[in-house]
Parts: C-alpha cells; structure tokens; sequence
C-alpha cells in the first residue's frame, strides 16, 4: 500500500502494479506457458510469443494474451473483476465455482465486467465499476443487465489505465470508491462520518497532490469538511455548505 512499482518479466514484457496488488509466477515461466498469478490490479504489456500463450489469472478470472496491452483489476475486497483491452486481442473467461466459462473475445476499447454478486434491479456505473441503489439515477449509471458478466465497448481506456501515469484521470467517481483507490494510494485509512458522502461524484486529474490538497480540491466542489490524524481522514458532512451548494445547483 502507498506504492506502485513497474517490473520486466523474464520474457521482456512490462507490468505496472497498483498499489496493494501482488503477482507471481513459477520458476519455470516461459518455458511452456506465461502464467502469472494476480491479486489486486495490473497493466500489462506483453511481449509478443505466439508459441508461449500470456496468462494472467485471478481469483475469478483468466486472461490469455500474446502480443498485447490491457489491464487487469481484482481487488478481493470489491464488487467487481474487469479486464479492458488497450491493445491486440485477449480471450477473457470468467471463473466460478473453480470452473471456466465461455471465453469472451476483446478487442481494443473494450472492457469485461465480472460482478461477484448481482441483483437485477442494481445499477452500474461504467466509469468505475460501481454498484449502486436502484434509487440512485444519476448521470452516468445505466440499468443492468440480468447477468453477472457485460462487455463495454468504445470505453475511454485511459480511466481504467492512467493509474499508473503521472497523471491519474477520474471521471463521475463517487466518494465512496475514490476514497478507496486514495485509501491504495497513500496507505491511509478513510472514515465517513456521514454515510451521504459517499455518493458525491467527482471528475478531474490527480498528479502529484498531497491528499490534504486533494481534500482541498474536492472541498470546493462539495460540502464536505474533513481532518488528518496520524493514518485515519475522517470526513465529515458541511450542513451548512450543503445548503448553499444545493442553493446554486438548483439556480
């Protein structure tokens, strides 16, 4: 946590990995198959071996590449497991119950979308991955479909990506999951004292931003107020803020 690191596999691909993420792979990578082991996310640029397949499995899911870019993203702690298609073509096939199911073909800007649990009247937010209220209706969120796996396609493969950039680009993110992603970031601990802000949505960039600049930022945005001690932010609902934000959205 509050790392990312970039490495070179014995076969000369690249991998990025976010922070709270570990990978491994056998000694004998590459002699038959590229298989790799992944908990937490990873972006992968694969060196091209038609003859030795690129594998990259989950707890819920296989990815099987040879020439390609795309990302990687199962955290064991959230709703989801994706894989978004930068580059090339990938087979995509979802694990349950120790058991493969249909491979799904990528091709560029698409991205597989595996919900562990799934409820019909749940919304998604293609953003970020995000399961929401079916009371929620905001921009942005669209019904689901009566399945557990949807493929996205023409996504912006640089919101699922840039993570490991300078620059990280969030689009329409609620608080909630932002926070966990800056909770990664900076191996800090958030707390919602007011449950309410967690469905905040934020848009923008964050380069090289302290979190109390961060904080800032999203202050200006929303009524929230919020204080550091030691590991732990505790964020806070601003009531009287609040009223004066809804003042000059609704005019």
């Amino acid at each position: 946590l509050g790392a990312k690191s970039n490495i070179t596999l014995p076969d000369g691909s690249s991998v990025w990995l976010n922070a709270g993420t570990t990978l491994s792979y056998d000694a004998d990578f590459g002699k038959s198959e590229r298989r790799l082991l992944l908990t937490g996310e990873g972006y992968f640029d694969v060196a091209r071996d038609k003859s030795h397949p690129f594998v990259v499995q989950t707890s819920g899911m296989v990815v099987r590449a040879l020439g390609t870019r795309f990302n990687v993203k199962a955290y064991p702690d959230e709703k989801t497991i994706s894989a978004t298609l930068e580059e090339g073509i990938i087979d995509v096939m979802v694990v349950e119950e120790g058991k493969e199911k249909q491979p799904i073909l990528l091709r560029p800007k698409e991205k597989v979308v595996f919900f562990k649990k799934v409820h019909e009247d749940d919304l998604y937010n293609a953003n970020i991955d995000e399961v929401a209220p079916q009371s929620v209706t905001a921009a942005g969120l669209q019904q689901m479909k009566k399945k557990d796996t949807n493929v996205l396609t023409n996504v912006n493969t640089e919101l699922y990506t840039s993570w490991k950039d300078a620059r990280w680009i969030i689009s329409a993110e609620q608080l909630g999951t932002l926070a966990t992603a800056l909770e990664r970031k900076y191996n800090l601990k958030f707390v919602f004292e007011d449950p309410e802000l967690k469905s905040y949505k934020f848009s923008g960039s964050i380069e090289n931003e302290t979190v109390d600049q961060i904080m800032d930022a999203l202050r200006m945005t929303a009524p929230l107020a919020y204080s550091i001690n030691k590991d732990t932010v505790t964020l806070r609902l601003d009531t009287q803020n609040k009223n004066e934000f809804k003042r000059i959205m609704t005019r």
